[in-house]
């Protein structure tokens, strides 16, 4: 309440924004009565803010104290403006929210975070070019996923919210995961690689015990996943009645590559997971994570990749494959490349991401001729879904004898080196 009424004082009187102990002690009381059940009325907004957000229960809120300032924010909405009804503005206190959490801002001095975040979040309202503190100073590096290893941590219990907000399905039912359901259901801290299948394995303790592999699974799902190996158990839950593509859908709604998780590539999983976790941050922060491409990044992840070029907020994103990999090949509404050709980038680019311009490009280099043909292994792409081109060397050579053009020979001996790596177990062209 200190911190509202501070903040119209200031507004009335150009004095600054005060919310220390002894402008609390300083509180007038007929100034309490008179504001009591607006105030509450702030903090029911703020929660139902926060369910939104993802946040269900007082336990998985990041911060406390950033409660308070929420809440002074929706008390003064209601009494004056109402402006957050607005969506635009409702966007940018959600911005505003999650770079406080994964800015880890509320550590510490609160009280004049507090007054700066009330006084500036109304100011961005107002000029979308007067940017938070809170907002402007947030930063997130890509290899602070790996030091995420318990939920102590207010951005570790962000990526728990961020994965809530989404509403996954339920790995046994492909049930939404709604806030409906959670509070009828006990749920649990998932291992998605188990732990005692990782410390049987001796795989890396930071990675396999980091926010990277887990997620919020109801308790008796987890019971019934026990600690085996991912492949082990994701058949196990196809004996539970769930069906094969129910399954892929309510993996995939964690953030989970099921291909990935079927073969149990834990390195694979790990990369690809931590990239998506990062897009989520981005897309809630409105900001991009810092140090994606760095070799830190890549050295701390094993990836012998560029982690930046998979931002999907990156303006370079599109561009970038379309200059450095082979043409394009319309397959539905994908389009599909060779996911080798140029290192960092993912297989799929979604149609919808496509500008028009560029999707007159991809279909001008459709295959249309003979001519064209060797580019045809682009169309059967959905055969590298699982493990890149591990099949192909036997269709590419076909191809080969089919056409006399450059491309198919430097096709077929790509495919032929990339076989003989994972033969090997050499991880070099690891997908990122």
């Amino acid at each position: 309440m200190t911190l509202w009424d501070s903040y119209e004082q200031s507004l009335k009187n150009g004095t600054g924004v005060k919310c220390k102990k002894k402008d609390v002690m300083n509180l007038r009381a007929i100034t309490f009565k008179s504001k009591r059940d607006t105030l509450i009325d702030g903090f029911i907004e703020a929660a139902r803010f926060l369910v939104k957000q993802g946040v269900y229960a007082p336990d998985n809120l990041p911060y406390n104290t950033q409660f308070i300032p929420l809440a002074a924010i929706f008390a003064y909405d209601i009494s004056h403006k109402k402006v957050l009804t607005n969506l635009t503005n409702l966007t940018k206190l959600s911005r505003w929210y999650w770079c406080g959490v994964f800015g880890e801002l509320y550590g510490s001095a609160n009280e004049t975070r507090y007054a700066l975040d009330i006084k500036e979040l109304f100011a961005w309202i107002e000029d979308d070019n007067v940017i938070p503190d809170t907002v402007s100073r947030s930063s997130f590096s890509a290899t602070r996923l790996l030091t995420l290893q318990t939920r102590n941590s207010a951005a570790y219990k962000g990526v728990m919210a961020l994965l809530l907000k989404e509403e996954p399905l339920d790995f046994m039912t492909a049930g939404k995961m709604s806030v409906a359901t959670y509070m009828q259901e006990s749920t649990d801290i998932h291992h998605i690689f188990p732990a005692s299948h990782c410390e049987k394995e001796k795989l890396p303790r930071e990675k396999w015990n980091s926010v990277i592999n887990k997620t919020m699974i109801y308790a008796s799902t987890n019971r019934s996943i026990g600690g085996d190996a991912p492949s082990k158990y994701i058949k196990a839950l196809l004996n539970h009645k769930i069906s094969q593509n129910d399954l892929e859908l309510a993996v995939a709604s964690h953030q989970i590559d099921f291909n990935l998780l079927d073969s149990d590539d834990f390195d694979g999983f790990i990369i690809d997971r931590a990239k998506k976790l990062l897009n989520l941050i981005e897309k809630s922060t409105g900001k991009s994570t810092s140090g994606r491409g760095t070799k830190e990044t890549i050295d701390a992840f094993g990836a012998s990749s560029n982690f930046n070029l998979c931002s999907a907020n990156n303006p370079n994103y599109i561009d970038a494959i379309s200059k450095n990999s082979l043409p394009f090949v319309m397959h539905g509404r994908d389009l599909f490349y060779m996911p080798a050709v140029v290192i960092g980038i993912p297989r799929r680019v979604s149609f919808d991401d496509i500008s028009t311009a560029q999707k007159q490009s991809c279909l001008s280099k459709r295959l249309d001729n003979r001519r064209e043909s060797p580019l045809r292994i682009f169309i059967l792409s959905r055969f590298s879904s699982h493990y890149g081109y591990r099949c192909f060397p036997g269709l590419a050579f076909r191809f080969f004898f089919l056409t006399n053009r450059i491309w198919s020979c430097l096709v077929y001996f790509h495919l032929l080196q990339y076989h003989g790596h994972r033969r090997k177990g050499n991880h070099q062209f690891q997908r990122f």
